[in-house]
């Protein structure tokens, strides 16, 4: 199944910034394919209110050593593409990820050990890897359930990570975040 024609399917690999809904709500359609954050405001001090952004123009890829007995997952999708239904919002997170420097956000995996990969279909393994915002690197393991589905192997996967482990400043809007201020 894992041979040199691998096709990678993303389902929802959910990439988190900020403080996320504890109960997992489906993202993604069943035959949809993507990459979203979710993060959580408070407007005026009062209501949190839960913001999605999503994109569906994921790319990935699978690498194989020169041996073909390790194989090398890379995910991106161009920081432009994601939709979170407001365009200053989507313009806003643009600036935040330094799309400037780097218009994709990537992950790239630490080399995997094919048997490894292919023992995990229909269970789930830990991958290593960085993901590359702004020109920089930041180290993280990702917790990924594999499916088998058909031709393909179904990856999902969610992060919870915070602004701070991207050496980023939560957004806020209005003096000390009295209108809005990311959590």
């Amino acid at each position: 199944m894992l041979g040199m024609e691998v096709t990678l399917f993303l389902l929802g690999m959910i990439f988190l910034i900020g403080m996320a809904k504890s109960e997992h709500e489906p993202t993604f359609e069943d035959d949809e394919h993507g990459l979203a954050y979710k993060t959580e405001k408070k407007m005026f001090f009062l209501a949190n209110i839960h913001v999605t952004g999503k994109s569906n123009a994921v790319s990935a890829q699978a690498r194989f050593s020169d041996d073909e007995e390790r194989v090398q997952l890379e995910i991106s999708a161009p920081i432009r593409s994601f939709d979170s239904g407001n365009k200053d919002r989507d313009n806003s997170v643009f600036d935040i990820l330094n799309g400037e420097a780097q218009p994709d956000i990537r992950f790239v995996s630490e080399w995997i050990e094919r048997e490894k990969l292919a023992n995990a279909v229909n269970g789930s393994l830990e991958v290593a890897g960085e993901i590359f915002i702004g020109g920089k690197p930041f180290r993280f393991v990702f917790p990924l359930a594999l499916k088998s589905q058909g031709n393909h192997v179904l990856i999902e996967g969610d992060l919870k990570t915070s602004f701070t482990d991207f050496g980023l400043e939560a957004p806020s809007v209005g003096m000390g975040g009295m209108v809005a201020q990311v959590l």
